[in-house]
């Protein structure tokens, strides 16, 4: 009697045991998210909130995992019709779908750190110690290059795109001596092409050191010195992050956007006050750690989804399931789908209301 008990309720009970675990997983997932996008909706009320552009690469991951739930479902209905071939492609298409999604997840972090979308704290909106003009200029062949907030200015234009590379690679050569405290700096030209002025004051190039008013530089000016070469190194301007204020991103203000021309911030056509101004350049860029935050929790549930996949795609090879057993393969690709789903929603989030 007990086996005949066992033979008709132990693989029903086994069902509803595992899919309740999946179901109480699931719940938990989704208010861990609920509470991250709720607190980026809290946080984007703050006085500045910068709005960015998505990486490129988080676009094609979508479309990656989206793919790879249809290849999923080609899966579980091949295994549901005893297609056990099937199955195997299916599986291994989708495992091959989810491991490139991964990669690109990768990739979407590494265009944030290109983009300057620093992680965490201190990382401020308006770069100052960096920012053109603030403590360092630069000259080229006796005449200023002035910048406007998003151009280079030389003799009255737009600098050419081969002074602005010869300007990074001696940038580069800068900060390449100073981060590595090297008495040596490749320069053989320098004063006659480019020069650098510390507020006004000429700083000269004496036995391969730098010197303002025939000084040594302090401490705190090397420092100024090296973040402005890394700067000009990477393509940044007055802001932490990189690209075109109004393209790449912007800056938001009681939640309406900032105009910036002129390396002038205007709200409502006005200038913003002083005070106001103090505050912005004591903010910091919190929106890029949220999205970080986002994409790296989904990440670590995408590492159990892909042990998941790799546990069908082993026992899918050995042909351990079938028309009639194919529990694991029920379970294993709700979890994925919902993955997929998860991602979808996170992304159209950072969109719409980021």
């Amino acid at each position: 009697m007990s086996n005949i008990i066992d033979d008709q309720y132990t693989p029903e009970i086994r069902r509803k045991t595992k899919l309740s675990l999946l179901w109480l997983g699931i719940f938990s997932i989704i208010m861990l998210f609920g509470g991250l996008t709720s607190g980026y909706i809290v946080s984007k009320g703050e006085l500045f909130w910068v709005s960015l552009s998505m990486p490129q690469a988080f676009a094609v991951s979508t479309v990656i995992i989206l793919s790879s739930s249809a290849s999923l479902f080609w899966g579980q209905r091949a295994i549901k019709n005893g297609d056990k071939k099937m199955f195997k492609i299916a599986m291994l298409v989708t495992f091959i779908f989810g491991a490139v999604f991964g990669i690109f997840q990768f990739k979407g972090w590494g265009q944030m750190i290109d983009k300057g979308y620093a992680l965490g704290g201190g990382n401020p909106i308006v770069n100052l110690d960096g920012r053109y003009g603030e403590h360092y200029s630069l000259t080229f062949q006796g005449k200023e290059i002035n910048f406007d907030g998003r151009k280079y200015i030389y003799k009255g234009e737009e600098m050419s795109s081969e002074l602005y590379q010869s300007m990074t690679d001696f940038s580069a050569e800068i900060y390449k001596s100073l981060r590595s405290n090297s008495q040596g700096m490749n320069l053989p030209n320098y004063g006659a092409e480019f020069m650098l002025y510390n507020e006004d004051q000429v700083v000269t190039l004496v036995n391969n050191q730098f010197l303002i008013g025939g000084q040594a530089l302090t401490i705190l000016q090397r420092e100024h010195l090296k973040r402005f070469a890394f700067d000009r190194m990477n393509g940044r301007g007055d802001f932490s992050m990189k690209g075109i204020y109004g393209e790449d991103f912007w800056v938001n203000y009681q939640g309406e956007r900032l105009e910036y021309e002129n390396r002038e911030f205007m709200y409502n056509g006005q200038l913003l006050s002083a005070p106001i101004m103090n505050k912005l350049y004591g903010a910091e860029n919190t929106a890029s750690s949220y999205i970080y935050a986002f994409s790296a929790v989904h990440f670590l549930h995408w590492i159990g989804g892909m042990i998941a996949l790799l546990v069908l795609l082993i026992k899918g090879f050995r042909e351990k399931y079938s028309a009639e057993e194919n529990l694991g393969v029920l379970v294993a690709a709700r979890y994925w789908h919902f993955l997929g789903i998860l991602w979808l929603y996170l992304y159209l989030f950072l969109i719409i209301i980021h």
